[in-house]
């Protein structure tokens, strides 16, 4: 079975206690890291045997994209990616307060999202995180998108 492609973009607290948090799991993933700083994404990307980009136009497409930066960097990262995330990749945010709709809108992306709101106990496996799928997701990326999180705790799923 080959790896399952994902971009994160942003690789502060929250994602590092996700994806650390993943353990053996993470090897299911080629884990494809970047942040402005660089640094983050180099620490991280050697934590869970990823790889890191000091250039995000030189990530190359992915089946899911982990957007984990701050609400406030959406903007500039939406720039930066718009028009570049295929319509059968699925989003993945953990930004609070930002809907699905902004961020369809803003990536210019017609396919399925997943919003997500986990929490630092992920870190020991011990979290708890709250799902909600666009109608755009299908059943296999959610549940790959579910498994991901029961990784590290447990999962709650709110559909519209």
């Amino acid at each position: 079975m080959s790896q399952i492609s994902m971009n994160i973009y942003g690789c502060g607290n929250m994602a590092q206690a996700i994806f650390c948090g993943l353990g053996e799991d993470a090897k299911k993933f080629d884990l494809r890291m970047y942040t402005p700083s660089k640094t983050k994404a180099k620490e991280l990307a050697d934590a869970v045997g990823g790889r890191f980009f000091t250039d995000l136009a030189d990530l190359p497409t992915a089946d899911y994209y982990f957007i984990a930066c701050k609400p406030q960097q959406l903007d500039e990262l939406a720039r930066k990616l718009k028009k570049r995330i295929p319509d059968e990749s699925v989003l993945i945010s953990i930004l609070a307060g930002v809907k699905t709709k902004t961020l369809k809108d803003k990536l210019n992306h017609l396919g399925g999202v997943a919003r997500v709101m986990p929490n630092t106990p992920s870190m020991v496996g011990a979290g708890a995180t709250t799902l909600y799928f666009s109608r755009e997701a299908d059943e296999e990326s959610q549940d790959l998108v579910i498994d991901l999180f029961q990784s590290i705790g447990k999962v709650f799923v709110f559909f519209k």
